[in-house]
């Protein structure tokens, strides 16, 4: 059985998929094309690398997804998704957080056993000509001129701790609020969607180091982690003041890395008018570089601060900074990879549908978190050593259809 064939007995057995599609929203009174061919058609192909509708339609008619999908047009597409009811959609993705939750594909360790929700900004849609009314207006200096560029910009509500992003829920950010203000109607609909006990602890970025976020990850009985910057001077000031003195500890898991760690219990901070931990790490790492024919090693000290609401009873200073760097590693590595390789700033269907804008992003970032589960689980778990490339492994999916066309039919 060729991969493609695989991931998708897999998405029917862990994630129930057929009855997944069957419980989306259908707006639609009469429609020729079913919902479920519309999202399988995007949902395939993101995962096939497919970005553009009109890629996707070529697939659908002629190509891989001909016996899967089968003929679909890019007026269809856009059609039904401004029809598609939103909240299915977002109960589906539910349902894949609560799967990952229940079959244990985190790795606990990252946060001493506790599960940790991240929360970011990206930006997910950029242009100096097309717009829409639900777009954000920023200007640019150009030279001698002033240009105007309008942009999307989503909070999305990921998983961490499987070397992954696994996406819970997105909020668009309206005109006139900021990331941190759509970052609250995110959080409130986690709570009430997903409950309390589901998670223990949210990291955030420095930008939502505020009293009024501080407040609301506590009223809904969760925990912060968040970054230390200079948006919060008196902090700062007392970080310096404090914490100058010897390390509390000193560990080098490897013989390139070597940290240092101090850790203040109860520091107050009086934006918030209340008493936080702060944890300090200084990172030596030796990292060999090419400059031209010639190589070298350098060693790089990075800093970091790091503001916590978690006791050390809960939660180690080191397993803090664990965190601090996981959480990194993959804001640089997840998003970074889905704008590279899966084109995720184009947008499919835009001006005029904001639902279907919604929809698109939101089954595209589903595409990738489960064939990352996939891969991570059912392909990269089988290799000790070199494991294959994530492009080989999707030239695998696509010349296996091509070679057996019929092979993949639905249902």
């Amino acid at each position: 059985m060729a991969r493609i064939q695989r991931f998708q007995a897999y998405l029917e057995k862990v994630f129930d998929w057929s009855r997944q599609l069957g419980a989306l929203g259908e707006g639609r009174c009469y429609p020729r094309v079913g919902l479920a061919q519309v999202f399988e058609a995007l949902f395939w192909g993101t995962v096939l690398r497919r970005h553009s509708l009109h890629a996707i339609e070529a697939e659908c008619g002629q190509g891989s997804l001909a016996t899967r999908v089968g003929k679909l047009s890019e007026s269809t597409v856009g059609y039904a998704l401004q029809r598609l009811e939103l909240e299915s959609l977002r109960e589906f993705s539910y349902s894949v957080a609560r799967r990952i939750k229940r079959n244990q594909m985190l790795n606990w360790e990252t946060a001493g056993g506790r599960l940790v929700m991240a929360l970011d900004g990206i930006e997910v849609f950029c242009s100096e000509r097309r717009s829409c009314d639900d777009c954000l207006v920023r200007y640019k200096q150009r030279g001698k001129r002033q240009v105007v560029e309008f942009y999307h910009r989503v909070v999305v509500a990921s998983l961490v701790g499987f070397g992954f992003r696994s996406v819970v829920d997105i909020e668009t950010q309206r005109r006139g609020e900021n990331e941190a203000g759509a970052a609250q109607r995110l959080l409130r609909r986690l709570r009430r969607r997903l409950g309390r006990r589901f998670l223990q602890i949210v990291t955030v970025d420095a930008l939502y180091a505020n009293a009024a976020f501080l407040q609301l990850v506590q009223e809904l009985g969760w925990d912060l982690v968040t970054v230390l910057k200079d948006n919060q001077p008196d902090l700062q000031a007392q970080a310096e003041q404090r914490l100058d003195r010897p390390p509390d500890q000193e560990f080098q898991p490897n013989p390139h890395t070597h940290y240092q760690i101090w850790q203040e219990e109860s520091l107050w901070w009086d934006v918030a008018r209340d008493w936080i931990r702060l944890v300090q790490v200084h990172k030596q790492q030796w990292v060999n570089e090419r400059i031209g024919e010639r190589k070298q090693r350098r060693l790089i000290h990075s800093w970091q601060r790091y503001l916590t609401t978690c006791s050390p009873r809960q939660i180690t200073a080191r397993s803090i900074v664990r965190l601090g760097e996981v959480r990194w590693e993959l804001e640089t590595s997840t998003f970074s990879h889905a704008t590279t390789e899966y084109a995720l700033k184009h947008a499919q269907v835009h001006a005029g549908k904001p639902t279907a804008f919604v929809a698109q992003l939101w089954i595209r970032l589903l595409a990738i978190t489960l064939f990352m589960i996939y891969v991570h689980r059912q392909v990269w778990s089988h290799y000790r050593r070199q494991r294959p490339a994530l492009k080989s492994v999707v030239d695998h999916f696509y010349w296996s259809l091509a070679r057996e066309p019929d092979a993949w039919a639905p249902g």
